[in-house]
């Protein structure tokens, strides 16, 4: 039996890198606000990984204004950014492997369930995957906790040492321990480097495939 007999994963900076994608949707986005001006693309990859509709407010959008922002976001996204994404190196070799070992892999993360699905499709992960748990398209279980919180309850009695938690964020991590979980952090993806070391993943990865020995055990 492997160490870690169920594996959850984030998707954006950990499988995929949606930097192209997330960002082109955001200048999108901001240009339909009307916005005096719009930064580049490598300006705005704070907008990967947290959830989107609080990336707007810390943008300096009100409420109202960011939920507006996050439906022409979307606008875009659907139909462009989805696709404007590449996954890491070793990532799909790395999940054969764990699922052909019987290993119950699940998708944790902030973005919609419905888009999640979709890139898992476009990727040909899906069938790799017990479950995908992501957001609400209204906002509900847009945080790290409530998602880990939604996939706990979906595996009923399952001790939570046998859990990981693998992630590029500091939400990632903190939600982990939060549900006493182990974690490990992705040192390629777009979180904090110094954010990521100070929420203490149990292990610390350079590329995807160290993940695969770790779940061994």
């Amino acid at each position: 039996m492997p160490r870690y007999p169920i594996v959850l994963c984030d998707l954006d900076g950990t499988l995929s890198d949606p930097k192209v994608g997330i960002t082109r949707s955001v200048q999108y986005a901001l240009r339909k606000m009307a916005l005096p001006s719009v930064p580049k693309c490598d300006e705005l990859t704070s907008f990967i990984g947290p959830p989107l509709h609080e990336s707007f407010i810390r943008y300096g959008l009100t409420e109202a204004e960011a939920w507006r922002a996050v439906g022409y976001y979307r606008e875009y996204f659907a139909v462009h950014g989805l696709y404007e994404n590449d996954l890491y190196p070793h990532v799909k070799a790395t999940l054969e492997r764990l699922a052909h070992d019987g290993v119950a892999l699940w998708l944790a993360t902030s973005k919609p369930t419905g888009f999640s699905e979709q890139i898992l499709d476009f990727f040909g992960l899906r069938p790799l995957f017990t479950g995908v748990v992501g957001s609400e398209l209204d906002g509900r279980r847009s945080r790290k906790g409530d998602v880990l919180r939604h996939i706990i309850e979906q595996t009923p009695g399952v001790s939570r040492e046998l859990f990981l938690m693998v992630g590029d964020h500091e939400q990632d991590i903190l939600a982990a321990s939060i549900w006493h979980m182990d974690s490990v952090a992705v040192e390629y993806g777009y979180g904090s480097p110094t954010a990521l070391y100070q929420a203490c993943p149990t292990y610390l990865v350079k590329q995807f495939d160290e993940l695969y020995p770790i779940v061994k055990g």
